[in-house]
């Protein structure tokens, strides 16, 4: 099933989009944008399963669940689309433009545009117009220590809900103190980069 044939499924199965509509509402988006979310996510990324939909956090409860109590019989199929898009909706909404970029950096825009193009800097298009820096790659300091290094080691393809997730997640290969930590806790504690340019490239073959 294409993108936009699914998006209208979930949809449907939310009463016809009334419930969607609402969602959308509390979420400070219109029904369209939730949906083109919706469309991207399904075209490009696995959605979360539905024994995680279950574990919705205090605040998308909030968010969701105050649009209409009915929602509670709402499938979790339904879920687990609907909380990606929430999630891939946060994830832009907190990252920098590329002016923001440059001046946190003391950098011109074209040095950043530059740094992007070259995947030393994770930028994300959005709808072909607009580019957005995701904040998890800065510092107070400047950019996140081996970031030019690791990331041209990750799939170009790769989604970007799916590198998020590889530098937030903690990883078994990576220990700290007994505790195994996320690349991203690994690289801010100046660890050496290689064992994470390794997983980088693992992700070719172990999405």
């Amino acid at each position: 099933m294409k993108a936009p044939a699914l998006a209208a499924t979930v949809a449907r199965k939310a009463n016809d989009g009334d419930r969607l509509k609402m969602i959308a509402e509390r979420l400070q988006v219109s029904s369209p944008q939730l949906l083109s979310w919706l469309d991207e996510v399904a075209e490009n990324a696995p959605h979360e399963t539905t024994a995680e939909t279950k574990a919705l956090t205090e605040r998308e409860q909030k968010a969701l669940l105050a649009a209409d109590s009915a929602l509670h019989s709402t499938p979790l199929e339904t879920w687990a689309y609907i909380r990606t898009a929430i999630h891939y909706w946060e994830f832009l909404r907190s990252g920098l433009s590329i002016d923001k970029a440059a001046r946190l950096l003391s950098q011109s825009p074209e040095e950043i545009t530059r740094q992007i193009d070259q995947r030393t800097l994770y930028g994300i298009s959005i709808a072909g117009r607009k580019i957005v820096l995701p904040d998890f790659q800065f510092t107070t300091s400047g950019v996140l220590p081996g970031l030019d290094v690791v990331l041209p080691a990750i799939p170009v393809d790769m989604h970007p809900l799916g590198v998020v997730k590889f530098f937030s997640h903690p990883h078994s290969d990576l220990t700290l103190l007994d505790n195994a930590v996320s690349p991203l806790t690994w690289l801010l504690s100046g660890q050496p980069v290689e064992p994470v340019v390794d997983l980088a490239h693992a992700l070719e073959y172990y999405p």
